[in-house]
């Protein structure tokens, strides 16, 4: 248990940060109201009968947990996906080139580079506009340079996110997993959180849902 104040100070920060990075809303940030009466440990105590949901993701879950328990703040873990999600399709899927909002992951037809990126609008759109020269991008240069071509059949959706810090976020993610060799730069700085979590999982797996950061975002061609 930390008992000196300014240790406290900054573990309820660095709790604080973690949450908002997570985008938990803010009455979940909000540390509970600490009793008058203390125990034998004169450390304060709080009450908080209330149990706050967090979605589960593996590793990432069980530590936010241990974190609110030390504040005396109840969680209980809640699924991603539910059974009517899965199960549950009333409307016809969109064509992959007309999706919008997504991070996406252009292979080469003829070797084996490939690009990471994202997008606002139809993905058809931007595959088309990193075909042409006037545009300058990464992909573009090395179907001048290589004389290789790219097809909309060797590009993949990776994730659909509509929020463009966390879409650019996610961006960030899957390039520092995958290692794309065309990308001119790891796109927007991610904030510390994900530091040491992105050193302790493997190529695509499972990490928070990213969100919106004010840390610098890099224009990318």
């Amino acid at each position: 248990m930390i008992t000196d104040k300014e240790d406290q100070n900054k573990e309820k920060k660095y709790v604080s940060d973690v949450l908002k990075d997570n985008a938990y809303k803010s009455w979940v940030i909000k540390a509970p109201k600490k009793k008058n009466n203390r125990n034998e440990d004169d450390r304060p105590v709080y009450k908080n009968d209330r149990s706050y949901a967090i979605p589960y993701v593996r590793g990432t879950s069980e530590k936010l947990h241990k974190i609110y328990k030390r504040f005396g703040i109840k969680t209980h873990h809640k699924p991603f996906n539910k059974l009517r999600d899965i199960l549950v399709h009333p409307k016809d899927p969109i064509p992959k080139e007309q999706k919008c909002g997504v991070i996406y992951q252009i292979d080469c037809s003829n070797c084996p580079s490939s690009y990471v990126g994202e997008t606002y609008r139809p993905l058809s759109v931007r595959v088309q506009e990193h075909q042409q020269p006037s545009r300058n991008t990464a992909v573009c240069e090395h179907i001048k340079e290589k004389k290789h071509k790219i097809e909309m059949k060797n590009v993949k959706i990776l994730a659909s996110e509509k929020n463009m810090m966390r879409r650019k976020n996610h961006e960030a993610i899957f390039i520092h997993q995958l290692k794309p060799a065309l990308n001119r730069d790891s796109g927007t700085q991610l904030p510390p959180i994900y530091n040491d979590l992105l050193k302790q999982t493997g190529p695509r797996s499972q990490l928070p849902r990213p969100l919106p950061s004010n840390q610098g975002i890099h224009n990318k061609q």
